[in-house]
């Protein structure tokens, strides 16, 4: 436990609620996969399998581990050294590794890792691809030339395919055999190329959209030798968003198109990896994968969420875990706001009098001399790096403890209404602070896209969520009713609705598509793409709940 002490700003409240942010000037990390170890991180978000093969990690052992067993019982390589081995060196295989799990398309995205084909005599090729995120991703499409991507012959694409990436050595991935329907014919075989093609599901699709120059895509020896791909997808700050493919340490793109439209319409991706050998084969295996953006995001699961209780206690739903509460031990002042670390294995809770509670992997920061508050704290926000916090006051206060920048506040103001909430930008650069009545302060870098303050609202303004991007925002109010700002988007609300209790807070989802309600009962209302994952509307409360909150 700390006290506040010489403190000042940033996120999530009584009801106001984000997700760690970044620095400014640096990418969100969505994911990262080194496939260098005997399992893989999170082994139930994947799938695997394939042709007279499964892939397979060259450091493990375990040799029926699911989904990705290792490759033999003594390891090829050392752990931490090893590598997802798509294919060996054997005619007539294929294999593919499916991460199943959706991934925001927010601020664009720039996606890494290495590849190596070696061991035999040319054949075929590694497709990296991407499906739209709402797919249940379980099956590649069309394997050999096809790489998994497109059709093959009357074998179809894989399902609501959003581009293709073909690491292609023997060629066929640019061949006429591997266009769907309804596509202009492809330039035709074209052995050493990365190729790209484009959107398709079933037969359909799929088409030709690039094709690169000669590279050394594979080597001769049985020497395992690293070349690098990076896919870059722009953001949407660019006029004419294009995919970049950079390979071997470019500079330059060596493929490069315009972002086919259904591409840039998916507010979630999954992805896969896929190769196969047939009467020419080669080893095929990848590792190091990193999945960024381009651009600093908010980054969230959107897989679960905490309510927090006035008198300390902490509720778990769906992915976020219980990493412990302050039931009824802290009588001195009531809990108002829960803030989550960026890894979601861990959480503060804020009381009124600035007292905070660490829980999980959230640190016990050193913060300096205390302090007297002129009116109560209201909320709290952690920091990107989770080395800090910020708590906002009744009276619009900001206060910051570690590595929390202080970027102005509303303490020296006369307000219309008592602040309720604040909410950071994603680089951290900026917040902004909610009244009752619905006023908006923007300090930083955080844009003001409107208010309710000149409105007359049935109930008050109780919480506010930003979007991933920081270019919009929700607010609610206590009857239920939510009020759309900036690129959020209105998905529903209970402002007509009788309600059992009253709503304090909001939370949106990891796609902005969407958000859940909470009340001071426990009860949660999920709109647009947020999953009910359970409630505490049923419970006997030892206090009411106060805020909502997502890893």
């Amino acid at each position: 436990m700390f006290n506040l002490r010489a403190l000042s700003p940033f996120f999530v409240v009584l009801g106001l609620v984000g997700a760690a942010a970044v620095p400014a000037g640096s990418a969100s990390n969505l994911l990262t996969e080194t496939f260098r170890g005997t399992n893989l991180t999170v082994p139930a978000e994947w799938n695997a399998g394939g042709t007279s093969f499964t892939p397979c990690l060259t450091a493990g052992t375990n040799t029926t581990q699911t989904p990705v067993p290792g490759c033999e019982t003594t390891a090829i390589d050392a752990a931490g050294s090893g590598t997802l081995r798509l294919t060996p060196a054997v005619n007539n295989r294929a294999g593919y590794t499916l991460y199943n799990r959706a991934i925001t398309t927010a601020g664009g995205l720039d996606i890494t890792f290495n590849q190596a084909q070696y061991g035999g005599n040319g054949a075929d090729g590694i497709a990296f691809f991407l499906v739209d995120g709402a797919t249940d991703l379980t099956a590649p499409g069309g394997l050999g030339g096809s790489l998994g991507y497109a059709p093959n012959a009357s074998t179809p694409g894989v399902t609501n395919g959003l581009l293709g990436v073909g690491i292609d050595a023997h060629g066929n991935f640019s061949g006429t055999a591997t266009d769907g329907t309804g596509c202009t014919a492809a330039p035709g075989q074209a052995a050493n190329r990365i190729t790209l093609r484009g959107p398709g599901s079933g037969l359909a699709g799929y088409c030709y959209l690039a094709q690169s120059g000669a590279l050394t895509l594979r080597d001769a020896g049985s020497t395992r030798v690293a070349r690098s791909v990076r896919i870059v997808i722009d953001d949407a700050s660019v006029a004419s968003r294009m995919v970049k493919v950079y390979y071997d340490g470019s500079t330059s793109p060596v493929v490069e198109t315009a972002a086919p439209t259904a591409l840039l319409a998916a507010s979630t991706f999954k992805f896969g990896f896929a190769s196969g050998t047939g009467g020419l084969n080669d080893i095929h295996e990848v590792w190091g994968l990193t999945v960024n953006s381009v651009v600093p995001i908010t980054v969230r699961d959107g897989d679960g969420y905490w309510l927090g209780g006035a008198e300390g206690g902490v509720f778990a739903f769906g992915g976020a875990g219980f990493h412990g509460s302050n039931p009824s031990q802290y009588p001195a002042a009531a809990f108002v706001g829960l803030a989550p670390t960026e890894t979601g294995a861990g959480y503060w809770l804020a009381t009124s009098d600035g007292t905070v509670f660490e829980h999980g992997d959230a640190a016990d920061i050193n913060v300096g001399a205390a302090i007297s508050l002129n009116q109560p704290i209201v909320g709290i926000a952690s920091t990107p790096s989770d080395d800090g916090y910020w708590l906002a006051a009744r009276d619009g206060g900001v206060f910051t403890a570690g590595d929390a920048d202080f970027l102005g506040s509303m303490g020296g103001a006369r307000l219309n209404k008592p602040i309720v909430g604040i909410a950071s930008t994603p680089s951290g650069d900026g917040y902004w602070l909610v009244a009752g009545d619905g006023g908006i302060f923007s300090f930083g870098d955080a844009v003001f896209f409107g208010s309710t303050g000149a409105l007359t609202l049935n109930q008050p303004i109780v919480g506010m969520a930003a979007t991933s991007l920081g270019d919009g925002y929700w607010l609610v109010a206590s009857d239920g009713g939510v009020f759309a700002f900036g690129a959020a988007g209105f998905h529903g609300s209970m402002g007509a609705s009788r309600l059992n209790a009253p709503v304090v807070g909001i939370l949106s989802s990891a796609t902005d598509d969407g958000y859940w309600m909470a009340a001071r009962d426990g009860g949660i209302f999920s709109f647009g793409d947020a999953v009910f994952f359970g409630s505490a509307g049923s419970l006997t409360l030892a206090g009411p709940i106060v805020t909502i909150a997502g890893p």
